[in-house]
């Protein structure tokens, strides 16, 4: 997930007394991106409660109503996620992981890792979620599985009619959402963590995926998968050119590359892929590669050029200050959320 940084906009007027009244002010916050699967969102954007906002009934104890218009409890979702969430995390759910004696919000809030942070809650909204590692704490996989061999790994909770469907055992190569496990063997509380990480892959359904299934409108896999291909093939071709530059940087061709590859990703979304795709390969290369041969013109050069394509645009560029330089609207290029610190 992308790490998302959302701070408490300034109110005219008063707080909204509909959580709808803050779609634009998301939007302006976030970017059209989808707070979850990180796909584009253009007409289709929901305002999306972290914690479920359904009421209580003879049948259910319902969600956390009165949390509805807070801030902090609000991203900006697709129609697939906002439709596969549905009514969770609930009071239900939230007992099932809740420690002795934690609030039941606070626990949605705790025990599923949401992408963004606000820096700045509003005094009459005082509880501050933590600043979640959720960039680090997810990875993918490419690779071939089917819906049942997911649910045996924790990594997908189907539904009864996905489970009775034709193609529920059929793997096909697509990219998955999976824990981090780099990043989480090195956490002092690896199973929280892990836990964690799965239960909102489970919560979001961000691995479901019917191959076959000329109904399904459900297309995340799909796309994710699409953009994973793309970013290999673009990740390519930069490097010929950078080959074809003499590794030097200021070569006009490498500039050219890297705005057309910054170009398509803002096109396609999928932030985190992208980064999946460049980040290894540009900060820790392998020997007798192409990233290797330019660290050794140019120790800088890796993170120079994934900064310049994913994170902030240069000082200075078309006019935009220091705290508007963000690529992708909203996103966090704190060292702390990303895991190393930009070429600023």
């Amino acid at each position: 997930m992308r790490p998302l940084w959302k701070p408490y906009p300034e109110v005219r007027g008063g707080v909204p007394e509909e959580y709808d009244a803050w779609r634009h002010a998301l939007l302006d916050t976030l970017g059209s991106y989808c707070a979850y699967c990180e796909s584009p969102v253009t007409n289709d954007t929901a305002v999306e409660h972290k914690a479920a906002k359904k009421e209580a009934s003879q049948k259910s104890e319902g969600g956390f109503p009165h949390r509805q218009t807070d801030w902090v409890n609000l991203v900006v979702a697709c129609g697939a996620c906002n439709s596969a969430k549905g009514a969770h995390p609930d009071v239900q759910d939230a007992r099932g992981v809740a420690q002795r004696g934690e609030d039941l919000y606070h626990a949605v809030m705790n025990h599923w890792a949401w992408p963004d942070f606000c820096p700045n809650p509003p005094r009459r909204q005082p509880y501050q979620p933590p600043k979640q590692q959720a960039y680090q704490l997810f990875s993918y996989e490419y690779s071939a599985q089917s819906q049942a061999m997911l649910r045996q790994r924790d990594l997908h909770l189907p539904e009864s009619e996905e489970i009775e469907h034709a193609h529920f055992t059929r793997a096909t190569d697509q990219l998955w959402v999976i824990p981090n496990e780099r990043y989480i063997s090195g956490l002092p509380q690896q199973d929280s963590a892990r836990a964690k990480a799965k239960r909102t892959i489970s919560t979001l359904k961000l691995n479901r995926h019917i191959e076959g299934d000329s109904k399904a409108s459900d297309r995340r896999v799909r796309n994710r998968t699409t953009t994973y291909l793309n970013a290999v093939a673009a990740l390519g071709d930069l490097e010929n050119i950078v080959q074809r530059a003499d590794y030097r940087l200021e070569d006009p061709r490498i500039k050219l590359m890297v705005e057309a590859i910054t170009l398509e990703a803002l096109a396609s979304g999928f932030w985190s892929v992208w980064m999946f795709v460049f980040q290894d390969p540009l900060l820790t290369p392998l020997p007798e590669t192409v990233w290797w041969e330019l660290k050794n013109f140019n120790a800088g050069a890796g993170l120079a050029i994934l900064t310049a394509l994913f994170l902030t645009y240069p000082q200075g560029w078309n006019g935009l200050d220091a705290s508007s330089r963000t690529i992708f609207p909203g996103t966090d290029v704190s060292e702390e959320r990303l895991g190393f610190r930009p070429a600023f």
